[in-house]
């Protein structure tokens, strides 16, 4: 049995699975050696590292967690099986993986420093890196384990691609106390996280960490210092997206798709992204939102979620119930999304079915798939995995799309693919936004030059009329003036009737609010 089917057929179980993490909870507090740094201090960067195994009868369970830390039963059950890949490939013990995922936390005992870098408190990260080794003494001839690390901070460059890339070469296959602690000891000497640059010492490095002032400023980390010295700092950018749009490209029926993905995070319509591995779904995720910036997600974001997902013990009944960004390796969990026995769905009607990016294998060199053709995973599910035919709004850039045709079948390096496909969507965001920093740039008086908060006084009326007249930098679909006009005019009904458009504008109000204050 597989880990999705073993996950799928045990889920109805998920009482017994907080029973038992409870209890190695009770027997972690008797033998995990009491911290000598300051736990507070350490918590305005990272909560705890947490090492889970695999048992082969039980599942995943805590075998370690440093500094102890009073996580609920239900929390440490999330952790556990979102720490592993769905599936894996036992001849493979050389590749560690690495990934990422968002839950909500029930740990009401933990408290942890507010910052005004954490916009949503009520999630917490996990940071993880998978590894497997031979083992003749348990049944399947080989162990797993995961090191992760919990924090309130959605900084994966960090934590996931530097912080744990530098104690995983430490640690051999067992859980090591006194290495948890020198890690802890360095971290709680860095300076409080907050907006700039901040140069922090780990294991022999330094990173030096860019934190911007807002986390949807657009094209974070694209120029880079290249550093010829040996031991010079490391340039990290605490929200640069993490993976490459080369890969995601490659797998696209047609790189035209990118518009859908684009329209869909920017009007927060849903989208679940199904990949073969957990690294892949949760950097799709970390790449998606970023093509809207400045504009700001507004959904409910998962970068990687299995079928014991905190996503699936919640009520739902929020603004965000059907905006959401989700990533899976389990197809089983697309059936689910639809229905949840005694809860209200995800999904209500058929225009609030997500629309799925498979990235499961590579598109055809000499051909693209059809998006209805028959999913690979059919067989497994019992299910076809088929996307809604979504309307596309936004007309294509046919001379970027040959660009990009050309990067990726040339030498082009995945980061050059990356920027290419970065500055083009933040480029189209600026354009798109264009109308409405026009607009709310005519209400500005000398009132609201000192109250940012006259901003809210917005009226889509008054806002369509403007946008009659002066039009949009963007180029719309349709074959005629007035067509074009007809689009533009509902896409710009549609964002504004999104909880982006008032993530968007609330975000205006907070940094028109940090510039009055620092007069």
């Amino acid at each position: 049995m597989s880990r999705a089917e073993k996950e799928t057929t045990s889920n109805g179980d998920s009482g017994f699975g907080d029973q038992t993490e409870a209890r190695r909870l009770d027997e972690l507090k008797g033998i995990v050696p009491e911290s000598t740094f300051s736990v507070e201090k350490l918590r305005e960067w990272l909560i705890a590292f947490i090492v889970c195994d695999f048992n082969v009868d039980l599942g995943p369970e805590i075998e370690w967690i440093y500094p102890y830390s009073q996580f609920s039963p239900a929390d440490l059950t999330t952790i556990c099986f979102n720490s592993f890949p769905d599936r894996n490939n036992p001849d493979d013990l050389t590749t560690d993986t690495s990934f990422h995922f968002r839950f909500r936390h029930t740990s009401k005992d933990i408290k942890v420093p507010s910052s005004e870098l954490v916009s949503h408190p009520e999630f917490w990260f996990g940071y993880c890196l998978f590894r497997q080794q031979r083992d003749e003494t348990v049944k399947r001839k080989y162990g797993q384990k995961s090191f992760v690390v919990i924090s309130q901070h959605d900084f994966t460059s960090l934590f996931r691609d530097q912080m744990l890339a530098k104690t995983l070469p430490l640690l051999d296959f067992s859980a090591s106390s006194a290495l948890m602690e020198s890690a802890c000891a360095q971290i709680v000497n860095w300076p409080t996280p907050r907006p700039g640059q901040m140069e922090l010492p780990f294991f022999g490095s330094i990173f030096n960490l860019h934190i911007p002032l807002h986390a949807s400023y657009p094209l974070q980390g694209l120029v880079r210092k290249e550093s010829v010295k040996q031991n010079h700092p490391i340039d990290i950018f605490a929200l640069d997206p993490v993976g490459s749009w080369k890969q995601v490209v490659e797998c696209l029926p047609n790189a035209v798709d990118l518009y859908i993905i684009y329209e869909r995070i920017l009007l927060c319509e849903p989208i679940v992204a199904l990949a073969l591995d957990p690294r892949f779904c949760s950097e799709f995720v970390s790449l998606a939102f970023d093509l809207i910036r400045p504009v700001p997600f507004a959904g409910d974001y998962r970068p990687y979620i299995t079928m014991h997902s905190d996503i699936f013990s919640q009520s739902h009944g929020g603004p965000n119930t059907n905006h959401y960004l989700v990533g899976i390796t389990n197809p089983f969990i697309l059936k689910r999304l639809q229905s949840q026995p005694s809860k209200k769905p995800l999904i209500h009607s058929p225009k609030d079915m997500p629309y799925i990016v498979n990235l499961t294998e590579p598109a055809p060199k000499n051909g693209h798939r059809h998006r209805k053709s028959r999913s690979p995973h059919k067989e497994e599910a019992g299910f076809d995995i088929v996307s809604q035919e979504p309307k596309g709004y936004v007309s294509r850039d046919w001379g970027f799309l040959k660009e990009l045709d050309e990067a990726c079948k040339g030498d082009s390096s995945p980061a050059d693919i990356s920027r290419l496909v970065r500055r083009h969507f933040a480029y189209l965001t600026a354009r798109f936004l264009a109308p409405l920093d026009r607009y709310f740039a005519q209400l500005i008086t000398a009132k609201s030059a000192v109250d940012p908060f006259e901003y809210k006084g917005f009226s889509e009326v008054d806002f369509l009329q403007m946008l009659s007249k002066h039009g949009s930098g963007v180029e719309f679909k349709g074959k005629t003036h007035f067509q074009r006009n007809k689009m533009e005019e509902a896409f710009y009904k549609k964002f504004c009737k999104s909880p982006s458009f008032f993530n968007w504008l609330q975000m205006k109000i907070e940094l028109a609010s940090r510039s009055q204050m620092a007069r």
